[in-house]
């Protein structure tokens, strides 16, 4: 008899320790998955504000561009139309001797002055989408 209460007794440890274990692991579960929600919604607020963030920083970026094109093309417009040669002298008797063939000079200016503004132009860019990139990573 004595036998049996000692094995009572220790199948119902078994089972105590069985739902001890049983409560602390859903109580564990819970935690965890409460912990997480709060972190996803925490995650999602950051979303939604690093996504703000891009959205102001993209339109600021877009209204510095449209004000550099402005001055660029104020700057490119107040530039003389003028040739920086200047025509040959009218009494000279052979024009064509001179030691540079005019029309060769201004299609080589011209498409190095073209050549440079596009280089300027991609340089603007370059420097305002970093200096748009620093405010937005100085900004997290």
């Amino acid at each position: 008899m004595m036998i049996y209460g000692i094995l009572i007794a220790f199948v119902m440890g078994i089972g105590l320790a069985w739902w001890d274990g049983h409560t602390r692991l859903v109580d564990y579960q819970n935690a965890v998955r409460v912990v997480g929600e709060a972190q996803e919604e925490r995650t999602k607020v950051r979303i939604e504000s690093d996504k703000r963030k891009k959205q102001e920083a993209d339109r600021g970026h877009e209204t510095e561009r449209t004000r550099l094109a402005g001055v660029i093309a104020k700057l490119r417009q107040s530039r003389p139309s003028s040739s920086f040669v200047p025509p040959a002298p009218s009494g000279a008797s052979r024009p064509d001797l001179a030691c540079y063939a005019r029309a060769e000079y201004l299609g080589a200016t011209g498409n190095l002055v073209e050549g440079l503004r596009r280089l300027a132009d991609e340089g603007t860019e370059a420097a305002v989408g970093l200096d748009v990139a620093r405010r937005w990573a100085q900004a997290r």
